[in-house]
C-alpha cells in the first residue's frame, strides 16, 4: 500500500491572501459590493498557490457573485441616475480645472498677461467658474445620497429574492474559512497573525477580537459594525 503524501506546509504569504477573500466575500454578502472581476481574479490567484478547490468554490458561487453585485442596476431609475451622476462627476471635475486656473490668474504674476484678461478681470466668468464648481459637486453629492437611499430600500424590500445567493455566499465564506483554519493549524502559526474583516460575526470557528462602529464623516454612527476576528484552530 502506497504511503501517504505528506500535507503541504504553506509559508505565511501562502496563508494571508486567504483572509481578503474572506472579507471580500463577506463584504459581497453584505451588499458591499465588490468588482466581481477582481474577486474572480483572487480566486485564480489562490488556484495558482495550490488551492485548486477554492478555484472550483469560485465556479460554483460567481453567478451568485454577480447578481448581487449587478443587483442596483435592477433598481428602477438608479441606471440613469448613475449615468448623470457621471457626468456631473465629469462637469465638475472641468469646473475644478477651471477654478484653479481663475485662482492662477489673479495670484500667479507671471500668467496674469495669458489669462488676467479672460478669468482676472471679467467678473461673470468668475461666478460663473466659482457657481459651476460648488453647484457640480452638491448636485453630485445629493444624487449619489439619492441612488444609496434607493439601493437601501430596494434590498429591503427584495430581502427573499436573493436570500438564495446570500446564503450561498455565507457557505462559502465558510468554506475559505475553515481552509484558513486548517492552514494555520497545518503551519503552527499563530491565528492572531491572519486577521480578517467582517460585517457578520455568525461563522463558525472564528473569535471576534475587535468591534468598531464606522462613523459617517467622522461624527454620526452608521447602523452596522464591522468585526475583526481570526479563525480558531483548538
Amino acid at each position: 500500500m502506497p504511503a501517504k503524501k505528506a500535507p503541504v506546509v504553506r509559508k505565511e504569504e501562502q496563508i494571508t491572501p486567504l483572509t481578503d477573500v474572506i472579507t471580500s466575500l463577506d463584504s459581497v454578502r453584505a451588499y458591499r459590493r465588490r468588482s466581481s472581476q477582481n474577486l474572480r481574479e483572487k480566486f485564480e490567484r489562490l488556484g495558482g498557490m495550490g488551492y485548486p478547490e477554492l478555484r472550483k468554490l469560485w465556479w460554483a458561487i460567481e453567478d451568485d457573485v454577480g447578481t448581487i453585485v449587478d443587483m442596483p442596476m435592477q433598481v428602477p431609475r438608479v441606471p440613469t441616475m448613475i449615468r448623470f451622476n457621471f457626468v456631473l462627476r465629469l462637469v465638475g471635475r472641468i469646473f475644478f480645472i477651471l477654478l484653479v486656473i481663475v485662482l492662477a490668474s489673479r495670484l500667479v504674476r507671471a500668467w496674469r498677461p495669458y489669462l488676467g484678461g479672460l478669468f482676472g478681470e471679467n467678473i461673470w466668468v468668475v461666478i460663473i467658474v466659482v457657481a459651476g464648481s460648488v453647484g457640480a459637486l452638491n448636485a453630485e453629492v445629493v444624487i449619489d445620497y439619492l441612488i444609496r437611499r434607493k439601493i437601501v430600500r430596494y434590498e429591503a424590500e427584495t430581502e427573499k429574492r436573493y436570500s438564495k445567493q446570500v446564503a450561498s455566499l455565507k457557505k462559502a465564506t465558510q468554506t475559505v474559512i475553515d481552509q484558513l483554519a486548517k492552514e494555520v493549524k497545518r503551519s503552527n502559526k499563530d491565528a492572531k497573525s491572519f486577521p480578517f474583516h467582517l460585517f457578520f460575526d455568525d461563522y463558525d470557528d472564528i473569535e471576534v477580537t475587535a468591534t468598531k462602529t464606522p462613523r459617517s464623516m467622522f461624527v454620526f454612527k452608521k447602523r452596522f459594525k464591522i468585526y475583526t476576528a481570526v479563525v480558531r484552530t483548538d
